[in-house]
C-alpha cells in the first residue's frame, strides 16, 4: 500500500471503528453457496434477525445495488403480506 500511496499514515486507537452500545451485527457466510443460494441464505437470516430483534428500526448494509434491490423487494412483498415492514 505504501508505493500505490506515499505518505500513508496509519491511523489506529481506542474509539475507531467502535459500534454504538445495542446494535446488532451479523455476518452470513455463504462461501462456496451460488449466487442464487446466497442470496436466499442472506435473506433467510434477514428474516430470522428481523423476527428476533423486535427492533422499531433497522439498517441493512449491502455490498452491491443488486443486493439493495433484493432486499428492498424481499421486504415490500412481506409488507404486501401485512408482516410489518416499510421500506
Amino acid at each position: 500500500l505504501r508505493a500505490a500511496f506515499p505518505g500513508l499514515k496509519l491511523a489506529k486507537g481506542p474509539g475507531l471503528h467502535m459500534a454504538v452500545p445495542g446494535v446488532r451485527h451479523v455476518l452470513v457466510e455463504c462461501a462456496g453457496a451460488s449466487a442464487d443460494v446466497a442470496l436466499r441464505e442472506k435473506l433467510g437470516a434477514l428474516d430470522a434477525s428481523l423476527a428476533q430483534a423486535q427492533a422499531r428500526r433497522t439498517l441493512v448494509f449491502c455490498n452491491s445495488i443488486d443486493d439493495c434491490r433484493a432486499v428492498e423487494n424481499h421486504l415490500q412483498r412481506k409488507e404486501r403480506r401485512r408482516e410489518a415492514y416499510r421500506v
